[in-house]
């Protein structure tokens, strides 16, 4: 099983334009209930590091020889925490998963499984720290991690030591769209892995991973390993990226807009309500620039139809955030095809 570190998450916070993104446990950990898509494309270098950088990946290509994968964000089970008792989250993939530990100061890696044989293939008895918060350019450190399993004689072990550096930050611009206040986080480990004390293997990785605060999940993945003379390539691209305003549970019960793709004139708002409130309407392009804001205006306990005029926005990408009274909001993403 290829041992890769993969990640999970949704929306996006920021309404500002580029500035210098930083990783906490609030815009960064993973929650159980996530569901994310992933497509793998052919490899390409990872570009620069540096402040205020332009990544442009709009023209890589899909990688025919894999497919689409879906990873799902759960809580470990009785029989996982047995073996793991300090994990809290894990993640499933169809072939395989990986067990974290999530809290207020780091991200950390404890076990990778294989899912085809139900055989945990790595037990980190000392874990793998993957991000510690906050998290911002520039920052870096050095963590170690080991493990063993099985019984002595045939005891398999996985150790190694991982460099963590947010190297970079800017705008990253992927075949689903273009977005700023990105933070790139380079990984470069050294490590040893073995299915027996006789069959050890020196494994040389890096990674790089593209944070858009509050995805918990890297939008693109570049990873080069080295497994025992072996070097594979591996360019992993998030499906599912929302950029704009977040989405908070608040009074509004149902939140829809029509027609999507819009013809750029005339765009239709249904709001559902459980009370009343007063509201504000804010348009941000894939940019995370604010392209248009209305005034406060009234919306009524149940259903309300809203109108917006959007015949002065181009052909692009935004999302539509609805702004409450107590500041809460909700968003929607849209197109505008003219």
């Amino acid at each position: 099983m290829k041992k890769y570190l993969l990640l999970t998450g949704v929306a996006f916070t920021s309404m500002l334009s580029i500035a210098q993104p930083t990783l906490t446990p609030a815009n960064t950990n993973m929650v159980p209930g996530e569901i994310n898509g992933t497509t793998s494309y052919n490899w390409v270098a990872q570009g620069n590091p540096g402040a205020g950088q332009v990544w442009n990946f709009g023209a890589i290509t899909l990688n025919t020889a894999t497919f689409n994968t879906t990873y799902t964000v759960t809580t470990p089970s009785a029989s996982v925490t047995t073996i793991y008792p300090n994990a809290n989250v894990m993640l499933n993939g169809p072939y395989g998963g990986y067990v974290y530990k999530t809290s207020s100061t780091s991200l950390q890696l404890y076990g990778i499984y294989d899912g085809m044989g139900s055989t945990y293939s790595l037990i980190n008895q000392n874990p793998m720290d993957m991000i510690r918060y906050p998290f911002t350019f520039n920052n870096t450190f050095t963590d170690t991690y080991s493990g063993t399993q099985g019984p002595a004689g045939t005891q398999q072990f996985s150790k190694g030591t991982a460099t963590v550096t947010a190297d970079g930050y800017g705008t990253l611009t992927v075949p689903g769209g273009t977005f700023s206040n990105v933070l790139r986080v380079y990984v470069h480990t050294v490590a040893k892995d073995s299915s027996s004390p006789s069959n050890q293997i020196n494994i040389i990785k890096d990674e790089y991973w593209w944070f858009l605060p509050n995805n918990h999940y890297p939008i693109l993945q570049n990873i080069t390993t080295n497994y025992g003379g072996s070097i594979t390539k591996d360019l992993v691209l998030l499906n599912t990226i929302t950029v704009g305003i977040s989405e908070t549970p608040s009074v509004i019960r149902s939140f829809n807009i029509y027609p999507n793709p819009s013809n750029g004139e005339m765009l239709n708002l249904d709001l559902n309500l459980t009370e009343s409130s007063k509201y504000e309407i804010v348009v941000i392009d894939n940019l995370g620039k604010e392209v248009l804001r209305t005034g406060s205006d009234d919306v009524f306990t149940g259903y309300n139809l809203k109108t917006l005029d959007v015949s002065g926005l181009e052909s692009g990408v935004y999302n539509l955030g609805i702004i409450l009274k107590d500041g809460k909001t909700l968003n929607r993403k849209f197109i505008i095809q003219k």
